[in-house]
């Protein structure tokens, strides 16, 4: 559903983005995965609008910021920038602002799959053993799908992609394998693909559902048990890291500055290294290390 805005933009760009996009299907596949709710076309005007907006934006920016340069130089009476730049500044600004508009939002589908990708896998195998506990149950795929669907906070965009396959049986009137089919063409993630390819595989061939489900439930949960165990290792190896990255290496530093600055002629010296070591060194290495650890610890 586009919004207003989205629309106007369409409505500006959309014959020129139609034939920019006719054989773009990477763009197609990337809002599918990304579950943005746009044609290629659509959002490609969406883009050009924005980009349009920043390089307006940038060249009034730019010319204000030349204003008041030029006013502040009027004040001190001297110069503050070579002149060159404030024909170069309306110039720069508003490439740099359209250019970093422009990309962001090319990009932005593929790392919102991407998200949604890693998302799904660190969540499938949980998910798989509530499908299968559904499934012991004999409750039907449709009412499974819909179950799944409802529990979003527990497992994430997992959860949407059940919502989307139950909403393509009732409200698109699709039968259980074509909604299934629709479901591996979009998903970003290939674990999800081949867990429900092998649904697909199970109930053509007229196998039992909750012995397939049973087996890849308990091979996901092994294969999560290896990869959280892989995590923990690399988590000690970063730790004792730290150790020596974060813990000893500035306190060696520090103590060489102290005996530094007894040392005649470099007490200014060793007093600015000291500066940069506590105030831009010590920060930088412990946000790295927090910012990695984040990385690599999964969110479930």
């Amino acid at each position: 559903m586009l919004t207003s805005y989205q629309r106007m933009c369409y409505k500006i760009f959309g014959s020129v983005a139609k034939s920019f996009t006719k054989k773009n299907y990477k763009l197609k596949d990337n809002l599918a995965k990304a579950r943005i709710e746009m044609l290629p076309e659509a959002y490609m005007a969406y883009t050009w609008m924005n980009t349009l907006i920043g390089a307006v934006s940038g060249i009034v920016i730019g010319i204000i910021i030349r204003e008041i340069l030029l006013g502040l130089e009027a004040m001190i009476g001297k110069p503050i920038l070579p002149p060159v730049l404030y024909t170069i500044i309306p110039v720069i600004l508003p490439c740099l602002l359209a250019g970093t508009i422009y990309l962001l939002l090319l990009i932005s589908p593929s790392s919102k799959g991407k998200a949604r990708k890693k998302d799904i896998d660190n969540h499938i195998p949980y998910a798989a053993n509530f499908i299968t506990a559904m499934a012991s149950a004999h409750a039907t795929p449709q009412a499974i799908f819909k179950s799944l669907g409802k529990q979003e906070g527990t497992y994430g965009e997992i959860s949407k992609e059940a919502a989307w396959i139950y909403r393509d049986m009732t409200a698109l009137g699709c039968d259980l394998i074509t909604a299934i089919k629709r479901a591996i063409e979009r998903s970003p993630s290939e674990k999800f693909q081949e867990f429900l390819q092998g649904i697909i595989g199970t109930l053509t061939a007229g196998g039992q559902l909750k012995t397939y489900l049973s087996g890849r439930a308990e091979h996901y949960m092994r294969e999560n048990r290896r990869e959280q165990k892989d995590i923990i290792e690399s988590l000690g190896v970063l730790a004792e890291s730290y150790i020596v990255v974060g813990v000893a290496m500035p306190l060696f530093l520090i103590i060489m500055l102290v005996v530094m600055s007894w040392v005649g002629g470099m007490a200014a010296l060793s007093s600015i290294m000291f500066i940069l070591v506590v105030f831009l060194v010590l920060p930088i290495i412990h946000v790295g290390y927090a910012g990695i650890i984040y990385m690599v610890t999964p969110k479930v």
